[in-house]
């Protein structure tokens, strides 16, 4: 495993009440986000999505089950990551998911990119939404705005792309 990115406890956290817990659900709502400047993700395949684009997780919780099946992709997780076993029932209670597969991290959230606007800079194609409420339409523009080659999404005031 790469140096940094140990268990923190061999011992399970199994009590929904434990402060580390308590704060990873404040996540589920975009406040909490906002106030931790975190975003929870879920699943063995969005860590595989961040590990592949080389970004840092601040925390893995995984049941033990996870651990010992996914023993390689643990030892994949980069210095600085904590890490810490919990029960299943803990991470149901983190995740918002109906069926959690094992695992959840979070994640810094990401600063605002910049779409080449300076002078003699050729602009990228933009798309500017305002208003859109249903999080389910938005990831789908986001999706499709990808597949386009769209450069930069623009969001004023609606649904909160960083929501589960």
């Amino acid at each position: 495993m790469a140096a940094g990115a140990r268990l923190t406890s061999a011992d399970p956290i199994t009590s929904r009440r434990n402060p580390l817990v308590k704060r990873l659900r404040l996540l589920q709502r975009a406040e909490g986000r906002s106030q931790q400047g975190l975003l929870l993700l879920e699943g063995t395949h969005l860590l595989q999505e961040v590990l592949r684009l080389q970004l840092q997780p601040v925390e893995l919780l995984a049941t033990p089950l996870w651990w010992s099946r996914q023993a390689a992709l643990a030892a994949a997780l980069p210095p600085g990551c904590a890490c810490q076993l919990v029960s299943e029932e803990v991470l149901g209670a983190i995740a918002t998911t109906r069926h959690p597969d094992g695992v959840v991290l979070t994640l810094s959230q990401p600063a605002e990119a910049s779409c080449g606007l300076e002078p003699d800079v050729q602009p990228c194609l933009v798309l500017a939404l305002d208003g859109l409420q249903d999080p389910g339409n938005l990831g789908t523009l986001m999706r499709t705005a990808l597949a386009s080659g769209v450069g930069a999404l623009w969001l004023a005031d609606g649904a909160d792309p960083f929501q589960p």
